[in-house]
């Protein structure tokens, strides 16, 4: 977080380093949208019947 920001900060004439323009952001409260874990949603290991094979088909 803080290297575009601090890029636009130089181009509208603020000089600042850019420690400082991060500083700024996180005392505003503004942080960077961070990644979700992975997340497993398929349950493999259920107890329902499994369907008949009515076509009859070769899964190999």
């Amino acid at each position: 977080m803080g290297p575009k920001v601090h890029e636009r900060t130089l181009k509208k004439g603020y000089p600042a380093a850019w420690p400082t323009v991060v500083g700024i952001i996180r005392t505003n409260g503004h942080l960077a949208k961070r990644k979700r874990k992975f997340m497993i949603t398929t349950d493999t290991n259920y107890d329902y019947q499994i369907a008949p094979d009515i076509l009859e088909r070769d899964f190999r």
